[in-house]
């Protein structure tokens, strides 16, 4: 888990369990005569282990609900719909048409067939939070509060 100051994690009915020590946010790397702040990769797990902490549960449980929720991105952008996160953003396919491009070692026209992308628009939440990120630290956004297992069952 990447969870400063965090020594343990406790689901239901497991035993704690030691935390996995990610390292900084941020890491320098020495290139040439300066220094060189790199973004730390935050994985699916990372997220799934702070999901699991934040709502107190089972880390299989987080798992499986981040699982189904990238799952159901991928059908609806598959099927080429919109999804809207209000605040967050917005994820829609676009076509990019056929083109002629060039190979710029051999100047050979190559044709590039027409292809569907996914093109995200940012929302305003975010947007405030990367613009806040270059002037000042700025402060991460609160999780929700845990939503009891049987609530979150119970409004299926």
């Amino acid at each position: 888990m990447c969870i400063p100051g965090l020594d343990d994690c406790i689901g239901f009915g497991e035993e704690p369990r030691p935390v996995r020590d990610c390292g900084s946010e941020r890491d320098t790397v020495s290139t040439g005569s300066q220094m060189k702040r790199v973004n730390k990769t935050v994985t699916k797990k990372d997220l799934v282990d702070r999901i699991a902490v934040q709502q107190h549960c089972k880390r299989v449980f987080a798992k499986k609900i981040v699982q189904s929720f990238l799952n159901e991105i991928v059908n609806e952008l598959g099927s080429g719909n919109r999804l809207e996160f209000r605040d967050f953003g917005v994820f829609e396919i676009r076509e990019r048409a056929e083109r002629i491009a060039q190979n710029p070692k051999t100047m050979e026209k190559v044709r590039v067939p027409r292809k569907r992308t996914v093109k995200f628009k940012v929302g305003r939440l975010m947007k405030e939070k990367l613009h806040a990120s270059n002037s000042e630290p700025s402060r991460p956004v609160e999780p929700p509060a845990p939503i009891p297992i049987s609530d979150a069952v119970a409004s299926d």
